[in-house]
């Protein structure tokens, strides 16, 4: 029973309805947007990327509209000011290369280790990090993938069916009962960039066969660390640590 439609239109009016979080009209232009999101908004916080935009206000705010002076920086700006930054520290070789953000945020001297690297042991690293994410999502041993993990690690071209991830993710779609989950975990528990928080491991490894095949030996060292960083989630230290170990 609708609990409303039992009250005549007197206690109806008496009713405490929740007042609008923010006054005015609702927003109808990226200006409109802008001034509602600084209801409660530290005046000096820093330029935050949202989107693809960043927005940036002065000190002189204003609560008249009229008077709101909203600097709207695009993606490519801000993009551009990063990749500065990652020159100016000798990154530059990995700024492009998708992962590699994440990876240099949370482990700069790591990424130092990989680009100064020749590119025939980058490419072993490479393979070795799928690998490594393939054993540790439970998929290294089964029929269907231990022979192009061998084909991998020996150089030679790729079985059925990682000639194609089309055909990996099909064909693992009708092994998925065997699959390796991590347990759901609080967001407070979750440690880092790499942990997900509870996560179906192949999901996360697949991809890291095929980066390693990637033609530029660097990006393919970077995307398939990724993957697997990715795939050990909150265990991701100890990857790294092996990996260092061993290069």
């Amino acid at each position: 029973m609708d609990f409303e439609t039992e009250l005549d239109d007197e206690e109806r009016d008496l009713l405490d309805r929740e007042e609008p979080v923010i006054d005015g009209d609702p927003p109808q232009t990226i200006e409109d947007i802008v001034r509602d999101s600084l209801e409660g908004q530290d005046p000096k916080a820093k330029l935050q990327p949202i989107d693809g935009l960043a927005v940036k206000f002065g000190d002189d705010r204003v609560s008249d509209d009229k008077e709101l002076n909203a600097l709207i920086q695009t993606s490519a700006q801000t993009e551009e000011l990063a990749e500065a930054e990652w020159v100016a520290h000798g990154f530059a070789p990995v700024a492009h290369i998708p992962g590699a953000d994440q990876l240099l945020a949370y482990d700069a001297d790591l990424m130092r280790r990989i680009i100064d690297m020749d590119e025939p042991t980058q490419r072993k690293a490479a393979r070795w990090c799928a690998i490594r994410a393939y054993e540790y999502a439970g998929l290294a041993d089964r029929e269907w993938v231990a022979p192009a993990l061998t084909a991998l690690g020996s150089d030679q071209p790729p079985p059925s069916p990682f000639d194609d991830i089309q055909h990996v993710s099909t064909r693992w779609q009708t092994d998925r009962q065997n699959d390796k989950d991590e347990p759901i975990r609080p967001l407070h528990e979750l440690r880092g960039p790499f942990d997900h928080g509870g996560q179906n491991l192949p999901y996360h490894a697949i991809p890291a066969y095929f980066s390693a095949l990637d033609p530029n030996p660097l990006a393919a060292v970077i995307r398939t660390l990724s993957h697997a960083s990715h795939t050990y989630g909150a265990d991701v230290d100890r990857l790294h640590a092996a990996f260092k170990d061993e290069y």
